[in-house]
Formats: structure tokens, sequence, C-alpha cells
């Protein structure tokens, strides 16, 4: 798993960062947070399915919710639905991140 990882560069790189055990733990405690950015990661072709699950459901609640998968190349085709698929390259999502924001991506 490299949500600690990726939690941990984020961090660095000037992001807040909640870290969630669950795609749905993350439905649990997104009313109370409401990020400005959600990140699924998606390792495994089993996982496609509950992120993307996950997802609609958060974007029904809030339509301009940012969502974004964290996935290997292998898996961009696969049907998920949000507003970004991004590499799990750790090293250059903070800049990625940003540049989603600026408008230059």
């Amino acid at each position: 798993m490299l949500a600690s990882p990726i939690r941990d560069v984020l961090r660095k790189g000037g992001f807040h960062v909640d870290l969630a055990s669950s795609y749905q733990q993350l439905e649990q405690v997104w009313p109370s947070l409401r990020p400005e950015i959600v990140l699924f990661e998606v390792s495994r072709p089993d996982s496609i399915e509950p992120a993307t699950a996950s997802a609609l459901r958060i974007k029904r609640l809030d339509a301009s919710q940012f969502i974004g998968y964290l996935a290997d190349a292998n898996l961009r085709t696969f049907g998920l639905t949000g507003d970004a698929i991004l590499s799990r390259d750790v090293t250059l999502l903070p800049e990625t991140l940003r540049q989603i924001y600026t408008g230059k991506l």
C-alpha cells in the first residue's frame, strides 16, 4: 500500500492530508472533512469497482468535489470515473495537483 508514502510526500509538498483506511471510511468522514481533493488509490483491478462506487456516491452529494484516482498505467482504462486519473509516482504528485488547480494541466 502506498497510502503512507503518498501522504508524506503531499504533506512535504504543502498539502493538508487526512488518510482513510478504506473507501467506506472515506465516505463516512467525508461529510465532516469536506476536503478540496479526494484521492482514491486504485492498485488492483478488484479495487476499481468499489473505488468508483464510492466516488459516485460522493459526487451525488457534491458534484463539485474533485475526485482523483491514483492508478497504475495498466488500470487507467478500466472504467474509472472522476475528475482525474493520476500516476502513482509519488514524486510527481504534488506538482501535478498544483497544475490541475491552476489550470495548467
